[in-house]
């Protein structure tokens, strides 16, 4: 988890005889979890925006995987991931699992 970000990939390469292997790791902000666990945590943290974090940091590991000098560019926050970032999207919440978490969010809103 982490504390400082919404969201952080990191790669890590590694040779196994004389082939590279990269391998990432995706961290969440633990507000995210508690937002999930009905603990009000603001806008920033809501369930929308989980989501949209996970398709920006998804977008990520394909660049790496897609194009060999993203991992040694300033700044990843291309066109191009923009882009892919803003599909991931539209496809995250295709998905039954999402749909389902997301109705779950609703259900569980406090009354005012």
């Amino acid at each position: 988890m982490s504390y400082d970000w919404k969201g952080l990939t990191r790669p890590a390469k590694e040779a196994v005889g004389e082939v590279g292997i990269v391998t990432k790791t995706i961290y969440f902000n633990y507000k995210y979890a508690l937002q999930l666990m009905e603990v009000n945590t603001g806008e920033e943290y809501s369930f929308a925006h989980f989501v949209r974090t996970i398709a920006h940091e998804i977008a990520h590991c394909l660049l790496i995987d897609y194009e060999p000098k993203y991992l040694n560019i300033d700044d990843p926050h291309t066109e191009l991931h923009q882009t892919l970032t803003i599909q991931l999207e539209i496809y995250l919440w295709t998905l039954p699992e999402i749909q389902e978490l997301s109705k779950l969010q609703l259900i569980n809103l406090p009354l005012n």
